[in-house]
């Protein structure tokens, strides 16, 4: 079933194909500026080897560099071992049907993941037919629409799979946990490399994902499966750094982001679980260890730190929290690009449900009432009742959070 969902959407996003080759020159066209940037960059690559000069064609008399993305290159690459094979292809006929080749990559991963996590193979089927068939990721993902959003996909769903196998592997060994640290690292380096956009929200569902499993996946005493989460943790934050010059990035193109506004939850979960493992560890000899307010203490001093740090280094605490702020209500900014662009726009709730059939209508109530059952499944493994219990509050709270924060215009929840 799952081969028939990927060779019938696959097929459908190759019929723009014919479209897009001009009959004057034969040679085929783009859908979109990013497309076409993306191919006059692997065409310098093929031309001249390497895109360490000044990039012409970027914002000329300022004397910018080409950015380091990873794209340009798979294409050249892909362009160089294709023509040895076969002469008659060419640069452009890659770059046009490398969006659908990404999809076909990203949409095995997918499902990949889904059976994972899940265990069930009607709900990985389902989760992909309807990733499939998506008119918003049909947008990214058509032949000609080149950018880099379909390359960088398959490098998110590559991580999140990789963290899950590593939730689920690192406590073996310490071998296991040094590796599956460093692969993560490897991955998210990666989503980096590929797509800019992507690396932020891994850079936000890892370190909450984290905090997740540290309260609510780690019995209470299991000392020495904390220490290896931690070290796991530790690796794969610092791997990412160290790996990004062999990707053309310095070592600062992923710290800086770990200091960034949605990035600073990475430190955070950090030494929140080092300051909760000491309390533990040392129990005998702090009293506050010892309490079952523990990680309300770790907490504290974890935001105590947190501004002491940002002081010295010269930042604001206040200004960087209403920077969260104002980053978590309007995720995609308040510039003109993000309130004009097409695919930025962000419809009310009641907009779209009001365009559709109640047929549909009654698909979303379902939708809504299948993760709160997902949320009950992964819950199951939470042994103490109570947390069980917090843990779905949280997990409720959070899927409304993102599927009503915008309901209408007139409504207090209207994403202001």
């Amino acid at each position: 079933i799952f081969l028939a969902i990927l060779i019938t959407s696959t097929s459908f996003r190759f019929q723009a194909l014919p479209n897009l080759k001009d009959q004057t020159t034969g040679h085929y066209v783009f859908a979109d500026p990013d497309a076409f940037y993306e191919y006059r960059v692997a065409d310098t690559i093929v031309r001249y080897g390497n895109i360490n000069g000044i990039d012409p064609m970027r914002n000329p008399g300022l004397n910018l560099t080409y950015t380091q993305e990873m794209l340009p290159k798979v294409l050249a690459l892909t362009y160089k071992i294709s023509h040895s094979l076969n002469s008659s292809i060419t640069l452009d006929y890659i770059d046009v049907i490398y969006p659908i080749v990404a999809f076909a990559l990203s949409l095995i991963l997918f499902f990949i993941i889904c059976l994972y996590i899940s265990k069930s193979k009607a709900f990985s089927l389902l989760a992909s037919l309807l990733l499939a068939y998506s008119p918003v990721y049909l947008q990214r993902t058509g032949a000609g629409i080149s950018s880099h959003e379909a390359l960088g996909i398959v490098f998110f769903f590559l991580s999140i799979l990789t963290y899950a196998f590593s939730i689920n592997n690192y406590k073996k060994s310490w071998k296991f946990t040094a590796l599956l640290g460093i692969a993560t690292g490897i991955s998210v380096a990666l989503s980096l490399f590929s797509w800019g956009g992507g690396a932020t929200f891994i850079l936000i569902i890892f370190p909450l994902a984290t905090l997740t499993y540290y309260l609510f996946g780690i019995k209470g005493g299991e000392k020495e499966t904390k220490k290896k989460f931690i070290a796991f943790n530790l690796i794969w934050v610092v791997f990412s750094v160290i790996i990004m010059p062999l990707f053309g990035y310095t070592f600062s193109s992923m710290f800086s982001r770990f200091l960034s506004n949605y990035g600073l939850l990475i430190p955070f979960s950090l030494i929140l679980m080092i300051l909760d493992f000491s309390l533990e560890k040392y129990s005998h000899r702090i009293k506050v260890g010892q309490s079952k307010y523990r990680i309300l203490y770790s907490l504290a001093a974890t935001i105590l730190f947190g501004f002491i740090f940002l002081v010295a280094s010269g930042k604001n605490p206040f200004s960087l929290i209403s920077n969260i702020y104002t980053q978590l209500i309007y995720p995609l900014g308040r510039e003109r690009v993000a309130l004009t662009v097409a695919y930025y726009a962000q419809p009310y709730l009641t907009d779209l449900m009001g365009n559709i059939s109640f047929a549909i209508n009654s698909i979303f109530w379902i939708f809504f009432l299948g993760l709160v059952f997902i949320g009950v499944e992964f819950g199951k493994n939470i042994n103490s009742k109570k947390q069980r219990g917090y843990f779905f509050i949280v997990w409720v709270l959070s899927i409304a959070g993102m599927l009503f924060s915008r309901m209408s215009s007139s409504s207090i929840l209207n994403g202001e």
